[in-house]
């Protein structure tokens, strides 16, 4: 079973145009020909079934649409991070979570960010991929790079952490967190969140948590947390 995605498939037609992109892989890679079954998510949870009927220019003309499967997601992991300089480390990380299944993923500009700037095209294609290979009905939401002060600004869910490496944070994430609750994950650069900059995630109602023994890569501290609150919430 291959999936495709396109932002525009929905429940109120039974026939549409698939993306020429998608098309592309269809036909071209997957070898896809009419009458061929095809399965569609729009990201948001649903997948559809339907046939390859034709192809109209660059795009394929799906038809017998109907919704197959309509997926739940019962709580929001909200990943925030400082991007690292090696961006092949970032996309990896995106792939992961997509894979897991955050919610929505932001970036901070810290003292000690070593990287200022994304190609938010890449990264939107990374986690694409990583949803449609991992069977995943939901595409995480990318927001692009902002200061540190900015987006403590937003608005948080009563779970809000920030993992950090300074001593006297002997509160594990796994510990903290309540399972089926909404979450906000915050981690930090190379080199870590300065003083400052964890007084002032302390003061926007963050609290403090470890994620281990060990001193942990950004994208490593990432993936473990969000690994540990999906890990909490599959437990009996």
């Amino acid at each position: 079973m291959n999936l495709f995605f396109d932002p525009n498939v929905a429940t109120n037609v039974n026939q549409f145009l698939l993306n020429a992109d998608e098309t592309h892989h269809a036909l071209k890679v997957l070898r896809l020909r009419s009458g061929d079954e095809i399965y569609i998510t729009n990201g948001k949870g649903s997948i559809f079934k339907g046939l390859l009927m034709a192809v109209a220019g660059k795009e394929a003309q799906i038809g017998n649409l109907r919704l197959e499967q309509q997926q739940e997601r019962h709580y929001n992991i909200h990943l925030a991070l400082s991007p690292v300089k090696n961006l092949s480390r970032v996309e990896w990380l995106l792939e992961k979570a997509t894979e897991i299944g955050v919610s929505e993923i932001s970036f901070v500009n810290c003292q000690r960010t070593q990287r200022s700037r994304l190609r938010p095209d890449r990264l939107h294609k990374i986690v694409v991929e990583a949803m449609k290979q991992s069977m995943n009905a939901f595409l995480p939401a990318i927001n692009e790079i902002m200061p540190l002060e900015n987006y403590l600004e937003r608005e948080h869910p009563e779970q809000c952490f920030i993992a950090h490496c300074e001593t006297g944070t002997e509160q594990h994430l796994a510990r903290q967190y309540k399972k089926g609750k909404d979450v906000t994950l915050l981690i930090g650069p190379e080199g870590d969140f300065t003083p400052d900059e964890v007084a002032l995630a302390c003061a926007k109602g963050f609290a403090e948590v470890s994620l281990g023994d060990t001193r942990l890569r950004t994208e490593t501290a990432a993936f473990m947390a969000v690994a540990a609150v999906h890990v909490l919430n599959r437990q009996m």
